[in-house]
């Protein structure tokens, strides 16, 4: 029975949609790539709309969110563990913005 209701809410939340596997580059092959106890971090912004949507094949500017593609290359010694409440993007004039909720991120892309 749940499993059914599961399927039921899935699909009644569809849209066109389609999740798709995103290509990335290694860490440092960034222009932005740091190194951080051991790790190389590297990370590219979809600013432009166009390529954006190209992309993630819907407006997600438009919807409001900024996606950031971030790729970690742990060669040392230590985990890593990343907690998005302790993490924030900043923007060209400094202003520091949390990673949004993987709930508003759904609700802003379903709109």
């Amino acid at each position: 029975m749940a499993i059914t209701v599961l399927f039921t809410f899935f699909m009644a939340c569809a849209t066109s949609y389609k999740a798709k596997p995103l290509p990335f580059k290694a860490a440092a092959s960034y222009p932005n790539a740091i190194e951080v106890a051991g790790a190389t971090v590297g990370a590219k912004a979809f600013v432009n709309a166009k390529e954006a949507k190209e992309v993630f094949g819907f407006d997600v500017r438009g919807a409001g969110m900024l996606p950031v593609q971030v790729v970690f290359d742990n060669q040392g010694l230590h985990p890593l563990e990343i907690n998005a409440v302790q993490t924030f993007l900043e923007d060209s004039e400094a202003n520091l913005w949390p990673v949004l909720a993987s709930k508003t991120a759904y609700e802003r892309a379903t709109k």
